[in-house]
This record gives C-alpha cells, sequence and structure tokens, in this order.
C-alpha cells in the first residue's frame, strides 16, 4: 500500500461511509463541543443495549403521559425481522401487559422504517425511544424516553455500554446475505473494510479528545491504558484504580517505590502478611509495599472487586497490574513524553514499531509469578506480542492521532499508514461470527482479512449497521458504501469495484 492509497481511502471515509454512518445514527448532543458531538454518536443498536441490559436506567420510570413504567420483563432480543424485543412483561399505570417492545432513536422512526403497515407490529405494548423530539407516533402504543430516564450521565452510559465486548450471540446471528456478498471482489471488500477501520480509529480520536478536555492529556491516557489491561473482565476494575490512583496523585509522591505502593495498595491485591501466606521470594517485596502503603493509606477508600472467574493465570490481576506499572515507570509517570517521541518516528514505521515494542520489554520478578502466592512453572512476558498489539491499535494510535493537529494532512496520513502496515491480531469469536456472517465460505476472510486495519474494520462494520438479509436491501445497503451490485433475471448479482 501506498501513501496515495492511504489518502484515496481517508477521501473516501470522510465522503462515503461516514456520511452513510450519520444516516444511521443521532449526535451525541450531550458533548459539549461541536466536533465531538458529530463525531461521537449514537445508534439505535446502543439504544437496544441500554434497553436490554437495563442496569444504567432508572428504577421508576414514565412514559410520555407521566404515567408509571414497571419492567418486569424487558423481552427476548429479536435479531429475526419483527419488533426488537419479543414477550416483554410490562405494567403502566398498575395494568399488567404481555407483548413486544419497538426501540428507535425517534419516534418518526416507526413511520419512515414502515412498521404502521406491518402486521408483525400488532403486538406491540411500548414504544422505547431514546428521545421524543416534540412527537408521537404510533398514536395509540405508549412511549418512553430512554435519554431523560438514565440513572446515570447519558455520557458515562455511552462509556459503559460497549457493543464490543457484548453478547455476539445475541447481536448478530448469522444471516442468510452472505451469498450477495461472496460476489463481491476481494479488493472491493477490503476497501469498505480498510475505510471501517479508518473510521474507528478517526472515533477513537474524537473520543479521547473529549477526555483530554476533560482529564487532561496524561490522566486520558493513563485510564484508557489502564482499562487496555484490565481485558474484558476487569475493564471497569482498572477504570476505578486509575481515577483513585491517579497521575496527580502518582507525580505527588517523591519516590518509585511510593508510587508503586500507591497503586499496589490501592488496588488491594497487596495481601496482608499477618493473614496471609506469601511465596518465599515475594515475601521481601511485599513488605516493603505494605509498609509504605499503610503510611499512605485514607480512611473509608472504596474497595475494588476483581473478576477473577474463568481466567487464565497469565492474565490476572496482578500479572496485568505490573505491567502497567512498569509501564508508568518507564514513561516516568509522563504518557505524553512516549506519544511525542513515537509522533517523531512516523515516518519510519519499522522503527515505531521497535520503538513501541521496546516499550513492553519488562525484565521482572513478575514473569514468573501469577499472584503473590503462586510461581509459574514457566515464565511468561507481562504483555504478550498479541495484547501489544491490541494496546497499540486502541490506545497508542487514538492517542497519537489526537496529539495531531487535524490540519497537519502529511502527518495524519503517515499516521494512517502506519495503522494499514500492523499486522492483524488473534482471531477472536467476534472474527469468527463476522467471518461466517460476511462471507461464503467462512475461510475467504483469511484473503481479505490480512492486516490490523481490516480486522478492525470488519468489526466496526458490525458495529454501526445490520446488516440487512432481503435481497432488495441488501443491495441498498452496499450502494450505498459505493459498491453497486445487479441482479439479473436469474438472480446472479454482478458487482462494481468501489
Amino acid at each position: 500500500m501506498k501513501l496515495s492509497d492511504v489518502n484515496n481511502l481517508l477521501k473516501y471515509m470522510h465522503s462515503t461511509y461516514l456520511k452513510v454512518w450519520y444516516n444511521h445514527t443521532l449526535p451525541f448532543k450531550y458533548s459539549k463541543v461541536a466536533e465531538e458531538n458529530e463525531q461521537i454518536r449514537l445508534s439505535e443498536k446502543m439504544v437496544q443495549a441500554i434497553w436490554n441490559d437495563s442496569k444504567f436506567v432508572k428504577k421508576e420510570l414514565f412514559d410520555d403521559l407521566n404515567s408509571p413504567v414497571k419492567v418486569i420483563s424487558t423481552g427476548e432480543w429479536n435479531r429475526e425481522p419483527g419488533p426488537d424485543f419479543k414477550n416483554a412483561i410490562i405494567e403502566i399505570d398498575g395494568e399488567r401487559k404481555c407483548g413486544d417492545v419497538e426501540i428507535h432513536l425517534s419516534p418518526g422512526h416507526w413511520k419512515s422504517h414502515g412498521h404502521h403497515y406491518d402486521p408483525a407490529y400488532k403486538k406491540v405494548i411500548l414504544h422505547v425511544v431514546w428521545e421524543m423530539k416534540n412527537h408521537k407516533f404510533p398514536p395509540d402504543i405508549p412511549h418512553l424516553e430512554l435519554s431523560s430516564q438514565l440513572a446515570l450521565s447519558a455520557e458515562r452510559v455511552l462509556e459503559l455500554t460497549d457493543l464490543a465486548s457484548y453478547s455476539k450471540t445475541r447481536i448478530h446471528p448469522a444471516v442468510e446475505c452472505s451469498e450477495f456478498i461472496s460476489q463481491i471482489p476481494d479488493s472491493a471488500l477490503q476497501t469498505v473494510f480498510r475505510t471501517a477501520g479508518f473510521s474507528r480509529l478517526h472515533r477513537k480520536s474524537m473520543i479521547f479528545r473529549q477526555k483530554v478536555t476533560k482529564f487532561g492529556f496524561n490522566q486520558a491516557f493513563y485510564m484508557l491504558l489502564a482499562e487496555a489491561h484490565g481485558y474484558k473482565s476487569n475493564r471497569e476494575q482498572f477504570i476505578k484504580l486509575a481515577k483513585t490512583a491517579d497521575l496527580n496523585s502518582l507525580n505527588s509522591l517523591k519516590t518509585p517505590r511510593e508510587k508503586q505502593a500507591l497503586l499496589w495498595g490501592t488496588s488491594g491485591l497487596i495481601p496482608d502478611i499477618t493473614q496471609e501466606q506469601v511465596h518465599p521470594e515475594m515475601h521481601t517485596e511485599t513488605v516493603k509495599l505494605w509498609n509504605i502503603w499503610w503510611k499512605l493509606r485514607k480512611t473509608g477508600e472504596t474497595e475494588i472487586n476483581w473478576n477473577r472467574s474463568s481466567q487464565r493465570p497469565l492474565n490476572s490481576p496482578e500479572r496485568r497490574l505490573a505491567a502497567l506499572s512498569l509501564f508508568l515507570e518507564k514513561c516516568q509517570y509522563n504518557p505524553e513524553s512516549i506519544i511525542s517521541r513515537a509522533l517523531e518516528k512516523i515516518d519510519e514505521p519499522k522503527i515505531l514499531m521497535e520503538f513501541f515494542s521496546s516499550l513492553f520489554n519488562f525484565s521482572c520478578k513478575w514473569e514468573g509469578f501469577c499472584n503473590y502466592k503462586t510461581k509459574l512453572k514457566k515464565q511468561s512476558k507481562l504483555i504478550g506480542s498479541s495484547r501489544q498489539l491490541d494496546i497499540i491499535v486502541n490506545v497508542f494510535l487514538p492517542a497519537m492521532s489526537a496529539l495531531l493537529d487535524e490540519k497537519d494532512n502529511e502527518k495524519l496520513t503517515e499516521l494512517y499508514f502506519f495503522y494499514c502496515s500492523l499486522p492483524k491480531s488473534q482471531d477472536n469469536h467476534v472474527i469468527d461470527i463476522a467471518s461466517h456472517k460476511f462471507f461464503i465460505p467462512p475461510y475467504r476472510a483469511r484473503k481479505v482479512i490480512k492486516k490490523a486495519v481490516e480486522q478492525q474494520g470488519l468489526m466496526q462494520l458490525m458495529q454501526d449497521f445490520e446488516i440487512p438479509d432481503t435481497p432488495s436491501e441488501v443491495i441498498s445497503f452496499w450502494e450505498e458504501l459505493g459498491i453497486v451490485l445487479r441482479v439479473d433475471k436469474s438472480s446472479e448479482i454482478e458487482e462494481a469495484n468501489v
């Protein structure tokens, strides 16, 4: 791939992909910055996930007529044609009803989606919308506005409702439309997937800038890096740790040992040797940390509850925290200096990759331990190559993009060129489902998804859109993205490159 190819993909992203995305979403108006308001957007799928979980919704809800609404059951998330949730149980003004629930961004979508003609929607008992927008449709069904009835701020709910880690078996079941996609050449699919991957990085950068406005660059980076160290099972725990033992608190301490003690002590992962046994090789380290921590700790601090269920020993919270602590030491608790140095090497991808790899080159006792009690049979790197790549893509690149002046097209193109050079990470269950959704046969994915940017794009495309499963809708969807599908009388599809 050449720099000119990257420029063409960036143009395609802005002229086509993002415009399609905008047409299917609402701007996140709760952002204070107009530009972020446009880039950080809310999809219908996100609203469905918020309704399905219900953990971020107030217990006392009211419909558009101010009648109390009690949700006994949100219903079964339906991924087939018809209402979004089947067999829900809702009490409205004390009257219990059983039926379906339909989710939209606004009431007008009921009509624009053609539900008023469809008998499949006759059993809908509640129309849940993100915002009412001063009109009601259909008029004979109660409406419930979610955006005004959240238990947390809309910004926080959006942050916590992560579609990337949501139950993929419910969100993305296989559909019978892959035969259409099978007629699209590899090169055209790669263009779409790469552009979706660009869009993913572009939006991650905008979200990161929003956090920089709120927390400052170093703290925003620290929280994002901590979250990446938490994997899926301990994301929230690591974010909480980064907010409690924040960089200001860490930098207020004089010695590296004090900073380590604050991190480990706040995490609650240092064992009390008067109550618990530790491995003899870890005894001295434990005593040193504990002797400093008890002087630093504050009463009334909230405990962090670590999740250890179904977790591999190499992914223990202790090993992840050790890696995070060592990285902070390596950058002297000033992550911005590391990102600035990375930007100086952006025009030489190989050298930049070597620089990133050096940041994860730790040599410490923790490479031989699972926790303070258990020694591993064989030493293992704290951060493996696959996780390193994930951190580069999801943490370093958004941070580098956020530091760049958006008018510096040359540097921005070089950043995306480097992004295109990164190898793909290990396949996961998301990629496996996507392979069956987009490809016939599924192993065709190996020919198309060769780099990290395409892998990221495939995941982003699945998050952004409901891939339709009827011929006319499939044709319309791909035409919006610039790929023209033509069906002849024999229903054979020909394609045209993007």
